[in-house]
């Protein structure tokens, strides 16, 4: 998973203070959080490409590099960001607790 950037700044301080044992178990967190939250995502997904038009495609196809991830990002983004921000905030929930 890749780390948003104010967590990578974080991670780097941890890091450099000698703290890297600490850094780790949160980037694992963040792992454990994404997986959970995973499953919510092949829908969405499929939505997506399910419902793809012809001009749709037609603009991947003859797009920049990025075309089709830029799509899917345009159509996934914020439905993704609903279904998961409960998921993983749950399950960091569950970290706290143990």
């Amino acid at each position: 998973m890749l780390m948003p950037e104010k967590l990578r700044v974080i991670d780097t301080k941890l890091r450099a203070f000698g703290l890297g044992s600490l850094a780790d178990q949160g980037v694992k967190l963040l792992n454990r959080a994404a997986e959970d939250a995973v499953t919510e995502s092949a829908p969405i997904f499929t939505k997506a490409i399910t419902s793809m038009t012809i001009t749709d495609a037609k603009n991947i196809l003859l797009g920049g590099d990025n075309a089709a991830t830029n799509y899917l990002q345009t159509k996934t983004q914020s439905q993704l960001f609903t279904a998961f921000q409960p998921k993983v905030k749950a399950s960091l929930g569950k970290s706290r607790r143990r």
